[in-house]
């Protein structure tokens, strides 16, 4: 998809709010860059740096054919960045028995005053990565194994904790949802 392009448009009446997930564009970098340099952030992305390292950042996200980055917002008000990919593609693919239409999300917060309905947002985005493709059945996350806050979340809205994956630069749970799990 085009910079800038809606991937998911949903009004989540939980919240009364409208979280959109739509692809980066270069107008984002000043707000990635704050987020990315954030002490949160930098702990658990390890991608600080300027404008320039940012967009070059992004660019080889944008590069990479099964990665797409997006920037993730509640009415309007974007909140968060997220790597949307195909797992089977991806470094991870080769530490579980990926499929190929296995789907996978990195998310960064960058306004913590979102943190606290993560439920909601996150709940929409499994879902579009359940559906967005007819022959995706399962969702892998591999957040930081000592990310507590993330895993308890995720495993709260359908995902089931499959693990450890060492993986060359941290050690991850891999955390995995299918239809079924996810809409029991």
């Amino acid at each position: 998809p085009a910079p800038n392009t809606p991937l998911l448009i949903k009004y989540i009446p939980a919240i009364s709010k409208t979280f959109t997930l739509r692809t980066v564009s270069d107008s984002d970098i000043p707000t990635l860059t704050k987020w990315q340099n954030s002490p949160r952030v930098a702990y658990f992305w390890k991608e600080t740096g300027d404008e320039n390292h940012q967009r070059a950042y992004v660019r080889k996200i944008w590069d990479t054919p099964h990665s797409v980055p997006c920037i993730g917002e509640i009415d309007d008000v974007p909140f968060a960045y997220f790597e949307i990919y195909w797992a089977a593609y991806d470094l991870l693919g080769g530490y579980y028995r990926a499929n190929p239409y296995d789907r996978g999300a990195h998310a960064l917060v960058g306004d913590e005053a979102f943190r606290g309905i993560a439920v909601h947002w996150m709940s929409a985005i499994m879902g579009y990565l359940l559906t967005d493709h007819p022959l995706t059945t399962r969702v892998v996350m591999e957040p930081r194994s000592d990310n507590g806050v993330i895993i308890g979340l995720l495993c709260n809205i359908g995902c089931r904790y499959m693990g450890t994956v060492k993986l060359p630069h941290k050690v991850s749970a891999l955390l995995m949802t299918t239809r079924a799990w996810f809409w029991e």
